[in-house]
């Protein structure tokens, strides 16, 4: 028997070799977003140092109040739980996800059969819609039935993520990180969307169209907002998806890390900016059109809502389209138009584990996670 590949080996071999896009669209969405980490937290922090004398005795008395010895066993206990939560989730994710995704989809057609069975026996005026619910149980069952080995593959996936996290536990900070970041965009962003648009209305007061440039300067940062928004999670997802691969392509020797996972996501940055900005621009062109669909009328209200339902169609479409876009980047290292071929091929040949796995992951997860706040439910 040869000898097993290196994780280098593996990549050299995954590799397409293609030349990858400058990073100046990542550093154009990082500028946007440092501006409004930088604008936003001025304010808070000009808030925070006015409110500080009237804030000073309240502060005082919840540390006199959360410094208590009964307080602070209180919030460790509460701690130690919610981390033995997360924990056991992910355990049970790893150990069940395959046996539940399966028993999903056999319950769905036996459901959907023994419900359709039982309108028509009930009512016989709804023995069409229960011929319908019946027939759909049959080819729920009979899917199953062909695809069987593929929708436990798809759950044999899922299973394996979460083993990757927990072992793995860096991705784990990763997406604290990430929520962390995002949410604290998100405070800055609206703030500095606020100051910027009215500063940009006083600078030009006189100018004719005074107005329309205030609120160009909005739109373009209320665009720059969901363009950093989709940037960092894209960003951290890609880091994430290479900390599996790693984990999952040198088994016997732990390769994976933080660091490394985001420094390859850094690599592919400018392709993840692309990505970022596709998506986020067609989440602006359905906010715009839902907002004026709420507030127009006549024609125009129409054409908007329209407009929002092709485009928000469009979005799914291209979702799905490009399930595997970001492994694509981060793994094979290309830029966004091969990227998404790369995740059209792979789409074709996964299709069905992709849509078990899709449509089955949140059940699957929701199923879990009500046992896991039931057992702690138990303990508590």
């Amino acid at each position: 028997m040869g000898s097993k590949m290196s994780i280098d080996e593996v990549d050299e071999i995954l590799a397409l070799k293609e030349e990858l896009p400058s990073k100046a669209s990542a550093y154009i969405v990082l500028g946007f977003t440092i501006l409004f980490w930088v604008t936003g937290g001025f304010f808070i922090a000009m808030f925070l140092q006015g409110a500080a004398p009237a804030m000073a005795g309240v502060v005082q008395s919840l540390a006199g109040l959360v410094l208590r010895w009964d307080v602070m066993l209180i919030i460790i206990i509460v701690f130690i739980v919610m981390l033995f939560a997360a924990f056991l989730y992910l355990y049970l994710v790893y150990k069940f996800a395959r046996e539940i995704l399966m028993g999903l989809y056999l319950l769905l057609g036996l459901g959907l059969l023994g419900l359709g069975g039982l309108l028509a026996y009930i009512n016989p005026d709804a023995m069409i819609v229960g011929i319908i619910f019946a027939i759909c149980g049959f080819v729920v069952l009979v899917l199953f039935l062909i695809f069987k080995e593929r929708i436990s593959l798809a759950g044999r996936m899922i299973e394996l993520s979460a083993k990757a996290v927990w072992d793995e536990k860096g991705t784990m900070s990763l997406i604290v990180v990430k929520a962390l970041l995002i949410a604290w965009t998100v405070v800055t962003w609206v703030i500095s969307l606020v100051f910027w648009t009215f500063t940009t209305y006083a600078m030009l007061e006189g100018f004719e169209y005074q107005g329309v440039v205030a609120l160009v300067v909005g739109l373009i940062l209320f665009f720059a907002g969901l363009w950093s928004l989709t940037f960092l999670d894209t960003f951290f997802n890609a880091a994430i998806v290479r900390i599996i691969h790693d984990w999952y392509r040198s088994p016997e020797v732990d390769v994976a890390s933080v660091k490394k996972g985001l420094k390859k996501a850094w690599e592919v940055s400018g392709s993840l900016a692309k990505y970022a900005f596709i998506f986020a621009l067609l989440s602006f062109i359905i906010h715009l059109a839902r907002s004026y669909s709420r507030r127009g009328r006549g024609r125009g209200a129409i054409a908007a809502r329209i407009v929002a339902w092709v485009t928000g169609f469009t979005q799914d479409v291209l979702k799905f389209l490009g399930f595997y876009m970001i492994p694509a980047m981060v793994i094979r290292r290309v830029g966004f138009k091969t990227a998404f071929r790369d995740s059209i091929h792979k789409l074709r040949d996964l299709f069905v584990e992709t849509l078990a796995g899709m449509y089955g992951f949140e059940i699957v997860l929701g199923f879990l996670a009500f046992i896991t706040a039931g057992s702690m439910g138990i303990i508590w």
